[in-house]
């Protein structure tokens, strides 16, 4: 008699232990679903992102802001600029220590 309640105990184990690690496995992957619904949507907020950042530095639209706010910008010059030159750089003269 105690030999068919042990052997009831350990299948009634077993069939729990089957239960609870086939519902761990749907769980695990309704969070890789989760996961990878989640990695979309950033993906492509960053992409919307990229696009109105893209839209807003454009040079036409920097353009038309500045003339919006009178920031007077002055177009694009050809004519060359020349940088004044300097001599050779001299080292510094080393300054004697007080002691």
């Amino acid at each position: 008699m105690r030999f068919v309640l042990v052997i009831v105990s350990l299948t009634a184990i077993a069939l729990g232990l089957i239960h609870l690690r086939g519902a761990e496995l749907s769980e695990r992957h309704q969070i890789q679903q989760l996961e990878y619904q989640y990695r979309v949507e950033m993906r492509r907020k960053l992409w919307d992102q990229q696009v109105r950042l893209g839209y807003l530095v454009a040079p036409g639209q920097v353009r038309r802001r500045a003339d919006e706010m009178g920031l007077g910008f002055v177009e694009k010059s050809n004519v060359a600029c020349e940088v004044p030159k300097t001599g050779p750089a001299t080292p510094p003269v080393p300054r004697e220590h007080k002691r």
